[in-house]
């Protein structure tokens, strides 16, 4: 079952001293894979809608880090 999160609306954004309005978030375990290691990960997406672009929802998701060197620099075989 997925952790559900969302934020509270208009909530002071503290790069820009805008606000920004975060929904529909959501941490799914092991649902992510790692970048170069089969290695199941967390993965976390959310929505954010900002007071400088009223109207338009950004889309952000992730996904955890292993550790493993590998997984860091996917450069070293």
């Amino acid at each position: 079952m997925p952790i559900t999160f969302s934020g509270q609306e208009n909530a002071q954004e503290v790069i820009t001293g805008g606000t920004v309005t975060i929904s529909n978030g959501r941490i799914l375990e092991n649902a992510g894979r790692a970048a170069v290691s089969p290695t199941a990960v967390d993965s976390i997406y959310f929505e954010a809608e900002f007071d400088w672009d009223p109207g338009v929802i950004y889309t952000f998701g992730s996904h955890e880090r292993t550790g493993f060197e590998e997984d860091d620099n996917p450069h070293i075989n």
